[in-house]
């Protein structure tokens, strides 16, 4: 096995949904660097999810607990990493709540 960093410190994981936001998504970090085990030989059975419960309701503080990272290695949950909101998300105007909500009543109930 060899440690990796997968994630360094205040890198942006990824994004998250916001519903009725001023912006339709909240990036996302970890507290501090993502490091994993991996095995030599299976590097390339690497995958990583970003899972949380969404959209996420506006507003969104900085710093905000909004989901977690899961990495496998092959068909096995190798580390769970608690993700955060990388900055402020504000409440929408009007218009842009009720887009949101039309949004989630024509397509939110596929998820």
């Amino acid at each position: 096995f060899q440690k990796t960093e997968i994630f360094a410190k205040d890198e942006v994981v990824g994004e998250a949904q916001v519903f009725g936001g001023a912006k339709s998504g909240v990036a996302l970090k970890a507290k501090g660097p993502i490091d994993i085990f991996l095995p030599i030989a299976n590097r390339d059975k690497l995958t990583a999810r970003i899972v949380y419960d969404g959209p996420v309701s506006a507003p969104v503080e900085e710093g905000q607990p909004v989901g977690k990272l899961r990495v496998w290695i092959g068909d096995t949950l190798s580390q769970e990493t608690p993700l955060f909101a990388a900055e402020t998300v504000g409440v929408g105007t009007l218009p842009q709540r009720a887009l949101d909500a039309a949004k989630e009543l024509a397509v939110g109930w596929l998820r």
